[in-house]
């Protein structure tokens, strides 16, 4: 910023010099006397040389106010610089908890997903226990009813086996009676 403003103050001083004319302190012969001034000339070339130093030294001023401005203008950019410099690790910073809170949601969503299907698969699981022992209960009273149906079987067979036996004894008893009385 230094070497801007060094710049332009010896472009300024430069430029003023280039077109400034010094006012001439001395007079030249013919513009000493009170007489010869107007005729000479000298009024004039005295008001050119004045309006020239003028005009410079109001150029120069301006070069000082374009200076000066773009001096605030390098200033203000600074602060712009500065302030935006101050700005970003907060973005940052910003950003970065943003990206936190975020990943804690996400974390927390998957955890709780995660946490639904095992509660998921564990009902899953009570239920299919609870089918395998509805099936085991309906097995065993299926085997229950099966045996008790085979032993009502078993029990008529021996009835009938018990009651052809009887008949089988009463026929012999009666063969053998009816033996004895054909004898």
């Amino acid at each position: 910023m230094m070497r801007v403003l060094a710049f332009w103050t010896a472009a300024c001083v430069l430029c003023a010099r280039g077109t400034c004319v010094p006012l001439l302190d001395e007079k030249s012969a013919d513009c000493d006397s009170d007489e010869v001034r107007p005729a000479a000339g000298c009024d004039r070339r005295e008001t050119e040389e004045e309006g020239e130093h003028e005009h410079t030294h109001d150029s120069w001023e301006e070069d000082e106010e374009e200076g000066a401005m773009k001096e605030q203008n390098e200033r203000d950019l600074d602060e712009l610089l500065q302030e935006e410099i101050q700005r970003r690790p907060d973005q940052e910073l910003e950003r970065k908890h943003r990206r936190n809170q975020e990943e804690e949601e996400n974390d927390t969503k998957s955890w709780n997903k995660e946490k639904e299907e095992e509660e998921l698969q564990e009902l899953m699981r009570k239920m299919e226990n609870a089918s395998d022992e509805a099936t085991r209960q309906f097995e065993r009273e299926r085997n229950e009813e099966e045996e008790e149906r085979r032993h009502d079987e078993e029990e008529e067979e021996e009835d009938e086996d018990e009651e052809l036996l009887e008949i089988e004894a009463e026929l012999r008893k009666v063969a053998a009676q009816l033996h004895e009385t054909h004898i």
